[in-house]
């Protein structure tokens, strides 16, 4: 049935509550409403695989894994020597004297060519390669962080889907509700027995729920749209109607201590990492590097010569180089670090914050489904069986029957509500959501 949406909790049976015995004015639209639903069991859509095709070629998450494999390739570059260098030219050529740009005149010209080798020190090609590795493991834990993010946007837009859709159908079972009493009002009225004012007070009341209907379409349009967003085409398909909702909460000692693997924070802590990488290639920038030079000098009139010659760094005024460097290098550390407690302190404010917010749905959940509705269902089956014996009037039924819209998407919203927070609190203790979905703890 349409208020079989709300499934099934412990303790609670909110389906044979909304689905209470009403008047045959109204049994009717329910019961057309609820066939559908019945007929699309076979191939609906469940929170768990809308998540899981969200997750599929997710280019939100491709992206750092491929900026993960570069850092990781250009680590390997990073702790490699530099390529060497080969130069070439003329030596000792003369420029005055009788010997003036002769290249076979003067003995000590000569045609030089030969090779050249930078060696930095290990520390510094060490100290490079640890920081692109650690910029690669920031990138896989920005991965995880977007493989939570899309879980957890994809689920709340099938939420927001499922929540609208669900409206849509109470809307539309309150207009055929609607439209047999407009043609009830006018039959007394032709009889005698009504006021032309009870005609157009049920046929205002009908042009009400018909813009409302009319409303609620329109909200599902955006709403699959959205979702089309996360998984395509499969948003059109039916919705999972029986969506449970997981009965136990971790306590807040548990989301305390499950918090510390959170890819975010774990994104923080590689950034910290990278710093300190660079804090230590800043710190060997004071040792000197050294580089060789081997080269061939050929001489037409006289003996070749060979040349080897070695040169090293002179690292002796800091003040305004290498010093500034580490200086700037400890600073960013620094940061990354208060980054890291400012965010830890966030997370796990929020998702305490959420957890305290569940219970509090839950609260509110139990209530509507075991006295409000129930009771405006009881409201409106009291003023209609009222009006057919003669002993009520047309504007009470027209306004329980309101009141019942009203009350049950209220109902409907809580329990979106409830589901949407559940689903954030697995973004932040990244339990599966297949469990989520299907409220097993």
């Amino acid at each position: 049935m349409v208020f079989g949406l709300f499934g099934w909790r412990p303790g609670t049976v909110l389906l044979l509550l909304l689905a209470a015995v009403e008047a045959p004015a109204f049994a009717s639209v329910d019961a057309a409403a609820s066939s559908g639903s019945v007929e699309s069991l076979h191939s609906t859509l469940s929170l768990a695989e809308a998540v899981r095709l969200a997750l599929v070629d997710q280019p939100r998450i491709d992206r750092f894994t491929a900026e993960a494999a570069g850092a990781r390739h250009a680590a390997v570059a990073a702790g490699e020597l530099p390529d060497p260098a080969i130069f070439g030219g003329i030596r000792e050529l003369p420029v005055s004297g009788d010997a003036a740009y002769s290249l076979t005149r003067d003995r000590d010209t000569q045609y030089v060519i030969g090779v050249m080798q930078d060696f930095p020190r290990g520390a510094k090609r060490r100290a490079a390669r640890a920081t692109e590795d650690r910029i690669a493991d920031r990138f896989d834990a920005e991965a995880q962080l977007a493989t939570r993010e899309v879980r957890r946007d994809a689920g709340l837009a099938y939420l927001a889907l499922w929540r609208d859709r669900a409206s849509l159908k109470f809307a539309a079972a309150m207009v055929g509700d609607a439209t047999l009493d407009l043609e009830r009002a006018r039959r007394n009225a032709s009889a005698g027995t009504a006021r032309q004012l009870d005609v157009l007070r049920a046929d205002l009341e009908r042009a009400t729920l018909v813009d409302r209907q009319t409303a609620r379409e329109q909200a599902v349009v955006v709403a699959t749209s959205r979702l089309e967003r996360w998984i395509g085409a499969a948003a059109a398909q039916p919705l999972d109607e029986q969506l449970a909702i997981a009965a136990q909460l971790p306590s807040e000692a548990e989301i305390r201590v499950r918090l510390v693997d959170h890819p975010m924070l774990a994104t923080l802590h590689a950034g910290t990492a990278v710093a300190a990488a660079r804090a230590d290639a800043a710190r060997a920038a004071f040792a000197p590097d050294w580089r060789l030079e081997l080269g061939y000098g050929s001489r037409p009139e006289y003996p070749d010569m060979v040349m080897m010659q070695v040169a090293m760094d002179l690292p002796l005024f800091t003040r305004n180089r290498q010093d500034r460097r580490l200086a700037a290098a400890l600073a960013e550390q620094d940061a990354a670090r208060a980054a890291f407690a400012d965010a830890e302190r966030a997370l796990v404010a929020e998702a305490l914050a959420v957890r305290r917010d569940v219970e509090r749905l839950d609260v509110r959940l139990a209530q509507f489904e075991s006295h409000i509705v129930p009771t405006a269902i009881a409201a409106r089956d009291a003023a209609a069986d009222a009006w057919r014996r003669a002993d009520g009037d047309l504007a009470s039924v027209l306004g329980a029957r309101i009141a019942l819209l009203e009350v049950r998407d209220e109902a409907l919203q809580i329990r979106h509500d409830a589901a949407s927070r559940r689903l954030e609190l697995d973004y932040f203790l990244g339990t599966d959501d297949t469990n989520a979905a299907e409220g097993r703890p």
